[in-house]
């Protein structure tokens, strides 16, 4: 294992505050590693002279501050926005940045939070969001304990309609997931019907099952009417 100094000075990243408030932490921190990656590329005259563009290695750029290629595209659209960077338009890992812009627009004290820079990384909260319902969703389905196929499928497809709703991760559970399955399981033990139940709280979205059974015997009336018919003369043949 190689030895590591956590000690060392570059283990570490320093960021502007004043421009994380402006912007957004990633971009102070992504700011930050750029400009540390400038500083090398200078003393080793690594850029172009007549452009001033240098290579990044996007990856290396992740390992030091955890920001993903995505998100680092995304900081440099805000450092674009405000005129202090540029990329190549052929190669998006070929930049050249302005630190004498960007020590003019920190020191400006006109220029308050822009928000639309935030908007440009808060995509970034969308996208975790959207990753955390899918991880969900998976779990979810794995709580569920019907056994067959087909009605397992049809029990999965309401767990995604729920999960599509606005507040839809907050609906289910564990719990709520046995609740439903067993208020289906009690209402028939005939597949047709469960089937049935089950393709309206697809379509509904509905999390309590009380709320699919209604809406079941609202829509099939005759049926519901035999099925209590056949239950009275089987309560009946008992005795």
């Amino acid at each position: 294992m190689p030895y590591i100094d956590v000690t060392s000075q570059d283990a570490y990243r320093t960021f502007n505050i004043r421009l994380a408030k402006l912007t957004s932490l990633q971009v102070a921190v992504y700011w930050s590693e750029i400009s540390s990656i400038m500083y090398k590329v200078i003393k080793k005259k690594a850029f172009d002279t007549e452009t001033g563009l240098f290579m990044v290695d996007r990856n290396y750029i992740e390992d030091r501050t955890t920001l993903t290629k995505e998100e680092q595209l995304q900081c440099d659209n805000v450092l674009s926005n405000i005129g202090v960077l540029q990329q190549d338009e052929s190669d998006q890992n070929k930049l050249v940045v302005d630190q004498q812009k960007m020590i003019e627009f920190l020191i400006d004290d006109t220029i308050v939070p822009n928000t639309k820079w935030k908007k440009l990384i808060g995509e970034n909260k969308a996208q975790a969001s959207a990753r955390k319902k899918a991880g969900q969703i998976v779990t979810m389905k794995s709580l569920i304990s019907e056994k067959d196929p087909v009605l397992r499928s049809k029990y999965e497809s309401w767990v995604e309609s729920v999960y599509a709703k606005p507040k839809g991760i907050s609906y289910l559970n564990r719990a709520a997931i046995n609740l439903f399955e067993s208020a289906i399981n009690s209402y028939s033990a005939d597949h047709e019907i469960r089937s049935t139940l089950l393709d309206i709280a697809a379509a509904t979205g509905y999390t309590k099952a009380e709320w699919v059974i209604n809406k079941y015997e609202q829509d099939h009336p005759r049926r519901c009417k035999e099925q209590k018919i056949t239950s009275t003369v089987n309560t009946t043949n008992i005795f």
